[in-house]
């Protein structure tokens, strides 16, 4: 006679993952774009890792970029005193508060769902741009720039 012995397995179940991984990589504004600074020019991409309970904010995600990129609070592209400092997603579009699409505020979690983004590939930029005295600020009338239009003048002679 034989018996039918059913051994214990151990269940293994998906779960939420309780650690998540960003990626922020470097991005420095020269020549009219930005451009990504490499692992040579001191750059490259720092890994975070944050729990899921963890309140990760824009203004977290760059002070832990400037630890990274910015060491000493200098790095190969100036001081981190001379940089105006922001974030940007993956496609290049600034981020000052992570929003859902109806522009609701929301956690870094929401905004990675909303987006149709995942937490396991999540890559971010901090974005540097030197600040400088020689540009004046722009302003906008109307939805226009204006400030930094440049003007020729005509020399005009009236005959007699």
């Amino acid at each position: 006679m034989t018996e039918n012995i059913t051994m214990n397995k151990p269940v293994t179940r998906r779960g939420k993952h309780t650690h998540y991984k960003l990626y922020l990589g470097w991005q420095h504004f020269d020549r009219e774009k930005y451009r990504v600074v490499t692992v040579k020019r001191g750059g490259g991409t720092r890994m975070i890792e944050y729990k899921s309970d963890e309140p990760i904010c824009v203004k977290s995600i760059i002070e832990e970029g400037k630890k990274r990129f910015f060491p000493n609070n200098e790095s190969q592209q100036g001081k981190l005193s001379e940089m105006e400092i922001g974030l940007a997603n993956f496609a290049g579009n600034e981020i000052t508060d992570f929003e859902d699409l109806e522009g609701n505020p929301c956690s870094f979690q929401g905004y990675l769902k909303a987006h149709g983004l995942y937490s396991s590939q999540s890559h971010l930029y901090m974005r540097t741009r030197k600040k400088s005295i020689e540009s004046p600020p722009s302003f906008y009338v109307n939805g226009i720039q204006a400030g930094t239009v440049k003007i020729k003048y005509q020399k005009t002679v009236a005959s007699v």
